[in-house]
């Protein structure tokens, strides 16, 4: 499992509290979207 930074966890949040669809903030971050979708859950 790879780990990613707490920066690039931090803008994802941002990103989709922003209103942004996940799938498009994962594809422009280079993650899976269900990572997008846990972080911004936590």
């Amino acid at each position: 499992m790879r780990r990613y930074s707490e920066d690039l966890r931090e803008r994802v949040v941002q990103r989709a509290e922003a209103a942004k669809p996940i799938r498009s903030i994962a594809a422009a971050s280079r993650i899976s979207p269900s990572y997008g979708f846990k972080w911004r859950k936590r």
